[in-house]
């Protein structure tokens, strides 16, 4: 006698699809300036936001700045989600590595990254969208 196995119901992955989108374009693009006007505050270097919604699965808008130091990124970083987080937005996810160089903030539509420069002019990811619009 053959033992009947069931099969069982698997959870399928998050895709990037079911990440929760903003309403309307306008709305991913005043976060991203609301960051930039956060990051200013704290003698940000260089922000600018890229509008990628055309050429990205990913997110609406990138955007970068440099720090001095690694106390800076922190700084940084720090000011944009308590900024950000007052205008009731929560972060989906953040890579939070000082040591690196290198940090993230994901606003699903809107992707921060704080550098050192020196990271920023090595890894140069303004220059992997440099044919999509630059909107700062």
């Amino acid at each position: 006698m053959k033992k009947v196995v069931k099969a069982r119901a698997v959870k399928p992955a998050r895709s990037l699809s079911s990440r929760p989108k903003a309403k309307a374009p306008s709305a991913a693009f005043e976060i991203a300036k609301l960051a930039v006007t956060a990051l200013e505050a704290k003698q940000g270097l260089n922000p600018v936001i890229t509008d990628v919604r055309d050429f990205s699965t990913v997110t609406d808008y990138f955007v970068v700045v440099s720090g001095f130091n690694i106390p800076h990124l922190r700084a940084l970083f720090d000011e944009v989600q308590m900024t950000l987080k007052k205008k009731g937005l929560q972060c989906y996810r953040k890579a939070e590595d000082p040591e690196s160089g290198w940090l993230v903030l994901d606003y699903v539509d809107v992707v921060i990254h704080v550098l050192l420069d020196e990271r920023r002019k090595y890894y140069a990811i303004e220059d992997l969208w440099a044919e999509h619009r630059r909107t700062r």
